[in-house]
């Protein structure tokens, strides 16, 4: 092989290399500005999402905040509810007492109307005042003068008296005996005779009609109480009567309610 051939393989080898060299160096170039946008796209990305992750955390707070503020709200408005529930109930409450109550009225007012009838038909005196009935029988109706035994016809009376106050469930019975001013002879007096005829008439009622006694009070006026004046015979017939004073009873009228 010449000289001149050699040479010319040498400079071909040479520009191979070099242009192996100038390839390799732009290759080089290319991927380092590769890389430089890579990274600045990764950078921008990262921008992007630190604000799009600060924007979710304020998000966030604004609906924690919000959320408290409901939670508050919900609070304040079962507290109102609750107060709301408890003036029902106190209403409902008040309501149905005073439902009972009038029901209680007017079933004594019932009552009252019924045994007022009753006794006018029998002839006896009957007196409606201030919610409580008074019935006025006349001795004669009830006693022998100047005694304290029920006679046959006051027995039939009392009877009836009896039977009649039993339908009343709420009733106390004052009985009640008044005279005139005459005086007793012997060792009785009119206190005696007045607290001895009321006496006769409330044993009947329990003993013959089971009334019970708890329901029932003596009571003698003796000449003390008089609805005339004993000026003659006619005005202190008036006086000698037993009066039945029929009272409701407060208390078990409460109950009942309660």
């Amino acid at each position: 092989m010449t000289k001149k051939r050699i040479d010319m393989m040498i400079r071909n080898r040479n520009k191979w290399i070099g242009s192996l060299l100038g390839v390799t160096a732009l290759i080089a170039l290319s991927s380092c500005s590769a890389q430089k946008d890579l990274i600045a796209t990764q950078a921008s990305n990262i921008d992007s999402l630190q604000t799009s992750m600060q924007q979710l955390v304020a998000e966030r707070d604004n609906l924690l905040q919000y959320n408290e503020e409901l939670l508050k709200e919900n609070d304040r408005m079962q507290e109102q509810i609750a107060v709301l529930r408890a003036n029902i109930e106190a209403q409902d409450e008040l309501l149905e007492d005073k439902t009972d109550k009038a029901e209680l009225v007017e079933e004594w007012q019932q009552e009252t109307e019924a045994i007022v009838a009753t006794f006018k038909d029998y002839g006896i005196d009957v007196m409606v005042e201030e919610g409580m009935i008074r019935l006025s029988v006349d001795e004669g109706l009830l006693f022998e003068s100047g005694s304290a035994k029920i006679n046959n016809r006051g027995q039939m009376l009392v009877d009836r008296i009896a039977e009649g106050i039993m339908q009343m469930r709420h009733a106390e019975i004052i009985v009640e005996g008044h005279t005139d001013s005459d005086p007793l002879i012997g060792p009785e007096n009119n206190w005696d005779l007045s607290v001895e005829r009321s006496m006769a008439v409330v044993e009947r009622m329990i003993r013959e009609h089971d009334v019970s006694a708890q329901k029932l009070m003596v009571a003698g006026k003796s000449k003390f109480d008089p609805v005339a004046k004993n000026t003659s015979e006619a005005m202190k017939a008036l006086n000698r009567r037993v009066e039945f004073i029929i009272v409701p009873n407060v208390e078990t009228l409460l109950q009942e309610v309660e």
